[in-house]
C-alpha cells in the first residue's frame, strides 16, 4: 500500500503509515544497515550513504547508531572527506557506551580499537571516551507474590530493545504447556530445577540475577525470585500462536506487591499513599478550579466523572485530576470518518492555575476502553519525591517526579490485536 493508493480520509492515511513505520522500524533500520554495508563493499559509498541516512531515519532508540556513524565514517573517508569522516568516528565512539547499543548483536558492535587507530592517523588526538553505562532498570507487574519477568507478547510485538530476558523458542519448555485456544491463560506450570537450569538461568542470570525490589504499600523488600512457573496465553494472531509468559516469584513477602523493579531504593519506606486516602471532596471543575482550562481533546465536551486528589509530592497546592470525558465522535469513528460516541480519559497536575496532561488514554477501533486507574503516590527510588503509580487496561505507568516534572515509565503493555 502507498500513499497514491490510499484513497481513504488523510487522518486514516497518516494513522495507517505512523502505525506501520512504528511496527517495522527495528527491522527497516537492520535492512538499511546490512544494505550499506553491501554498498561500501562494492565501493559505491555514496550510495552507502545514502542507505546510512535511511538507517538513521529509522533507528530512532533501537540501539544500532555507533554502528551506523562507525559506517558513514569509512564511506565518508573513502570519499576523500577526512573532516567529516572523524567527526562521524567520534560520534560512534562516544555512543558506543549507550544502553541500547550493550543490547544489540555483537556483529553490530563498533571495533572501538579500529576506530581511535583512524582517528590518530589523521593527526588528532584520540577522543576522551565516555564512561560505560550501567545496565537500565526493568519493572515487572506483580501477580500475587509473583513478578511477569518475560512475555513474548510484550518483548516480541513492543519491538522492546532493553529486555531482562531473552528466551529461545523451546520445544521442552512450550511441551510442557497447553496452548489450548481460549480467552484466558492456562493454568501455570511450576518449571523443574533443571528445566530452570537449562532453559530460564543462562537468559536471565547477566541481566537480571533474579534480585529485585518488590514494592508494596509502604514497604519495599530486596529479594532474590526463587521460584518460577511457565504459563500458555491466549491466542490473538490466530491457533498456531505459542504465547507464553514467565512468572518468578518467593514467598518471603510481608503482603502482595505493588510491582518489582531492579531500581534500588535507599529505603525499605516508600512512602505510599493510596488515591483513596488522597481523594478529596469533588466538585464541578468550573468551581474546584476557577480560570483553569482543561485540554480536552476536539468534541469531547461532556464530562461524565472529574475525580480530584491532593499530590502529596507536589508544591503551591498542587492537586491532580482524573478526568473521564464523553464525545459526539470517537477517535476510532473521526479516523474512519464516522459519526459515533467516545470515552476519553484525561490526568492532569493542577498548580497556580495551570492544568498539565500527565496521561491520557481513548478508545481504540480494536482495544476498545482503556481506562485508567490512580493507584495512588509513592518514593520508588528513595530520592525523596512522591511519584504516581497509574494503572490502564493494558499497561502499568510510574510518572518519576523529578525537579520539571515527571517521566513516565511504563512497562506490561501487550497488544490487543496482530
Amino acid at each position: 500500500m502507498t500513499a497514491r493508493k490510499c484513497i481513504a480520509p488523510l487522518v486514516f492515511c497518516t494513522l495507517f503509515f505512523a502505525t506501520a513505520a512504528w511496527a517495522n522500524g527495528y527491522d527497516d533500520a537492520l535492512r538499511h544497515v546490512k544494505n550499506a554495508q553491501a554498498f561500501l563493499d562494492a565501493k559505491d559509498y555514496r550510495e552507502a550513504l545514502r542507505e546510512l541516512d535511511d538507517a538513521a531515519d529509522w533507528n530512532s532508540g533501537y540501539g544500532y547508531y555507533a554502528y551506523i556513524r562507525y559506517l558513514s565514517g569509512k564511506a565518508h573517508a573513502a570519499l576523500g572527506d577526512r573532516k567529516t569522516a572523524e567527526a562521524h568516528f567520534r560520534e560512534a565512539l562516544k555512543e558506543a557506551p549507550g544502553v541500547n547499543y550493550q543490547f544489540v548483536d555483537p556483529a553490530y558492535q563498533v571495533p572501538e580499537a579500529e576506530i581511535e587507530a583512524l582517528i590518530k592517523s589523521s593527526g588528532a588526538a584520540p577522543p576522551r571516551r565516555a564512561p560505560a553505562q550501567p545496565v537500565p532498570a526493568f519493572y515487572f507487574s506483580a501477580e500475587g507474590k509473583s513478578a511477569e519477568i518475560y512475555s513474548n507478547i510484550v518483548y516480541q510485538f513492543g519491538h522492546h530493545t532493553q529486555k531482562p530476558c531473552e528466551f529461545p523458542s523451546s520445544p521442552k519448555l512450550t511441551k510442557s504447556l497447553d496452548f489450548t485456544p481460549g480467552p484466558e491463560p492456562t493454568p501455570a506450570v511450576s518449571l523443574a530445577a533443571q528445566d530452570v537450569e537449562n532453559l530460564v538461568a543462562p537468559f536471565c542470570k547477566n541481566r537480571l540475577n533474579f534480585e529485585v525490589f518488590a514494592h508494596g504499600p509502604g514497604w519495599v523488600k530486596a529479594i532474590a525470585l526463587d521460584t518460577l512457573r511457565a504459563q500458555a496465553e491466549p491466542s490473538f494472531c490466530g491457533e498456531e500462536d505459542r504465547n507464553f509468559r514467565i512468572l518468578a516469584g518467593t514467598d518471603s513477602l510481608p503482603g502482595e506487591p505493588l510491582f518489582f523493579t531492579t531500581k534500588k531504593s535507599a529505603s525499605n519506606d516508600n512512602r505510599f499513599k493510596s488515591s483513596a486516602d488522597l481523594k478529596m471532596d469533588s466538585a464541578p471543575l468550573a468551581e474546584a478550579f476557577p480560570g483553569t482550562a482543561f485540554a480536552l481533546p476536539r468534541g469531547f465536551s461532556q464530562i461524565v466523572k472529574a475525580d480530584v486528589f491532593d499530590d502529596p509530592g507536589g508544591k503551591a497546592k498542587t492537586r491532580l485530576v482524573h478526568i473521564v470525558a464523553r464525545g459526539g465522535t470517537s477517535y476510532r469513528d473521526e479516523s474512519y470518518g464516522k459519526d459515533g460516541e467516545g470515552i476519553w480519559n484525561g490526568f492532569f497536575a493542577v498548580s497556580r492555575g495551570r492544568a498539565e496532561l500527565l496521561l491520557e488514554t481513548h478508545e481504540s477501533e480494536y482495544c476498545g476502553f482503556d481506562e485508567l486507574t490512580f493507584l495512588g503516590a509513592l518514593d520508588h527510588d528513595g530520592d525523596g519525591d512522591m511519584d504516581l503509580l497509574v494503572r490502564s487496561t493494558r499497561q502499568t505507568t510510574l510518572l518519576d517526579r523529578h525537579a520539571l516534572g515527571f517521566r513516565p515509565i511504563h512497562w506490561g503493555l501487550k497488544p490487543c490485536t496482530c
